[in-house]
């Protein structure tokens, strides 16, 4: 997340964009999104940034250390204000976290999904999104689902198909953007 939020804030210091795309692979808690399935993240958050007290997580809101509704945050969560455009709508939209560290303990997938009901997990989606507001830029999160999130097995992962899937969306949506207005 890091390494991204970093090589995307040099990019956009260098360069004037229309519009971010962030476009990548991601888990999946929700059995209704299936493996090789691209999705449009339209709420994300940073789902491990807060403070441990005792045996409890507070995120960074519960806390009282970033406001619920400190810019750009809206009840804790970043939203992406998606195209009003019938062609995204073939595109699932879900609700993701961003984590530093994925997911593969059932203890930890058990408490994750109680504290955030996520449908998908991705490791940098947040930031680029955190940035994109920060700097009024429309932003578009791609993700097509490699794996269920679960105890780790990457026997499970499809990452050639993911990928695949995911090439051929992102050049349909490049192709509407050049010949459409966003």
């Amino acid at each position: 997340m890091v390494n991204t939020a970093y090589h995307l804030s040099e990019f956009l210091h260098q360069h004037k964009v229309d519009i971010v795309i962030n476009a990548g692979i991601a888990g999946s808690f929700d059995n209704n999104i299936a493996i090789g399935d691209t999705v449009m993240i339209e709420y994300d958050c940073f789902s491990d940034l807060g403070v441990e007290d005792n045996d409890r997580f507070l995120t960074a809101h519960e806390a009282n250390l970033i406001g619920n509704n400190e810019f750009p945050f809206t009840n804790g969560w970043l939203s992406a204000k998606l195209p009003d455009d019938t062609f995204y709508y073939k595109y699932k939209k879900v609700k993701c976290i961003t984590v530093n560290t994925v997911h593969g303990n059932a203890h930890s997938i058990e408490r994750v999904i109680e504290k955030y009901n996520p449908q998908i997990e991705t490791m940098e989606s947040a930031a680029v999104l955190w940035i994109s507001k920060m700097k009024a830029l429309p932003c578009i999160l791609l993700r097509t689902i490699s794996n269920k999130v679960e105890p780790r097995n990457k026997e499970n992962w499809q990452l050639i198909r993911s990928i695949k899937n995911l090439n051929e969306a992102l050049d349909e949506i490049l192709i509407h953007i050049c010949t459409n207005k966003f």
